[in-house]
C-alpha cells in the first residue's frame, strides 16, 4: 500500500454507525473479514460496501463459510457491482487455508 494515512472503522449491518462510515468516502480500500452470516443481510451489506465506494475502490473481503445460501446470496449480489479476483488455494498460507475460507 502507498499510503499516508490509514485508518480502520468497524461497522454492524443495521448499525446506525453507518453514517460516519460512509462521511469520509470514497476509501481507497474496504477490507471485510468475516462478514457472511444471513441470506437476507446480503443485498444491504453490498450496498454499504458500494456506498463507501469510488471508481478506484478495491475491496478486500475473507470469511469462512458458515452457511452456504448466504455465502451464495452474497456472491451473486457483489458480481453485479465489482469484478471478483479469488486468490488461488496455492497462494494462500497453508495453515490459514481450508474449504470454507473463501
Amino acid at each position: 500500500f502507498h499510503t499516508k494515512f490509514i485508518d480502520g472503522k468497524s461497522m454492524e449491518t443495521g448499525n446506525s454507525s453507518f453514517d460516519l462510515l460512509v462521511a469520509d468516502s470514497p476509501y481507497d480500500y474496504v477490507v471485510l473479514t468475516d462478514c457472511v452470516f444471513a441470506k437476507e443481510l446480503a443485498v444491504p451489506l453490498v450496498n454499504t460496501i458500494l456506498c463507501c465506494c469510488g471508481p478506484r475502490t478495491t475491496v478486500i473481503c475473507c470469511h469462512e463459510i458458515r452457511d452456504e445460501d448466504a455465502n451464495a446470496a452474497f456472491i451473486e449480489t457483489l458480481t453485479k457491482h465489482f469484478t471478483l479476483k479469488r486468490i488461488p488455494r496455492n497462494k494462500l498460507h497453508e495453515n490459514y487455508c481450508n474449504d470454507l475460507i473463501e
